[in-house]
């Protein structure tokens, strides 16, 4: 204990991945609204492939941001809310992780190839889908954890997940 917090390398750990994440959210930002005003093409593909992208992205990074803010909270002090707020935080991740990389590898390049109308709302739909289905997934794990923190079945679900 240092100052009344309970694992202060692990906080001070927790906090430099936060402020890297910070950092890394208003770079990506910067980055992706010039891109975005971009007309047509660029090296980065169309408008429309940018703005899913930026999405994706900035939403990865606010929920890797919640992440790193519960694992600061959760080391500094050891409860039962905090640490139920670190593990599901944790998971929520992992469910973004799994919703980003199939988003990332359906729906990305579906909007680089949008010329018609049909192909512009295929995306979406593929992105709503995708999105409702990783948040399904995360509240059935939620619910379920609820109802008895098991240590094992939370490590039996991030393993099968990874």
């Amino acid at each position: 204990r240092l100052g009344g917090v309970q694992e202060p390398a692990s906080v001070l750990a927790s906090l430099v991945c936060l402020v890297c994440h910070i950092w890394g959210v208003c770079r990506f930002w910067k980055i992706s609204e010039a891109a975005s005003r971009l007309d047509g093409a660029s090296c980065l593909g169309s408008s429309a492939s940018v703005r899913h992208a930026m999405f994706l992205w900035i939403g990865f990074g606010l929920v890797s941001i919640n992440t790193w803010i519960a694992s600061a909270v959760f080391h500094a002090r050891d409860t039962t809310g905090t640490e139920r707020y670190d593990y599901f935080s944790a998971n929520a991740l992992i469910v973004f992780m799994i919703y980003a990389f199939f988003a990332r590898a359906l729906v990305v390049p579906m909007a680089r190839i949008s010329t018609s109308s049909l192909h512009t709302i295929w995306p979406i739909v593929v992105h709503a889908f995708l999105f409702v289905s990783a948040l399904s997934l995360y509240a059935w794990h939620v619910s379920n954890m609820l109802t008895e923190f098991d240590y094992g079945y939370n490590l039996k679900v991030v393993k099968t997940t990874e």
